[in-house]
């Protein structure tokens, strides 16, 4: 039997509506990430060199101008790359039975771009029963299970005060 190599994905957008766009798709494994960008402004000039530098794995990093483009090209690596591994993708909150966020609202924007689903064949888990059921999630942030899952320093990890701030950075 094959082991699947675990691709943790995730994305941010601009809301939570039918008509609200996505900023930012990305992958990450062991290896190395992948991150699409599009935030309608230009990103400095040294962003890739400057995650490269934080982060202890490359990160490939894409940016693009439109929702468009960068679904277009989310696409592309998707049944040209990962489609074509040994992989599964891991999310929190991306769909469950009756719920999740990322894979229903990125079928949203696909659909809406008149984009195919790229996804069909990529074995797919999602985290987020398994968290609640296992730690306490009932907080107004998830800062205690980070704690329980890496101990303090979650501030050292991740420098943005909220994900207001990450959209707008």
């Amino acid at each position: 039997m094959t082991e699947l190599t675990t691709i943790a994905f995730d994305i941010e957008t601009t809301g939570f509506g039918a008509d609200d766009e996505l900023t930012v798709v990305g992958f990450d494994s062991a290896v190395s990430s992948r991150v699409f960008l599009h935030t309608g402004t230009t990103p400095q000039v040294d962003l890739a060199d400057r995650l490269n530098d934080t982060l202890q794995t490359p990160v490939q990093l894409s940016l693009h101008d439109s929702e468009q483009e960068l679904l277009t090209e989310l696409v592309t690596f998707i049944t040209s790359t990962l489609t074509q591994r040994d992989a599964k993708l891991v999310a929190y909150n991306g769909e469950r039975w009756n719920g999740g966020f990322d894979l229903p609202f990125l079928r949203t924007r696909l659909c809406r771009h008149k984009l195919e689903w790229p996804f069909g064949t990529l074995p797919y888990v999602d985290v987020m029963d398994v968290f609640e059921k296992r730690f306490n999630t009932s907080e107004d942030t998830l800062d205690g299970v980070y704690g329980d899952l890496i101990g303090s320093g979650l501030n050292d990890l991740d420098p943005l005060a909220d994900s207001s701030e990450a959209v707008t950075t």
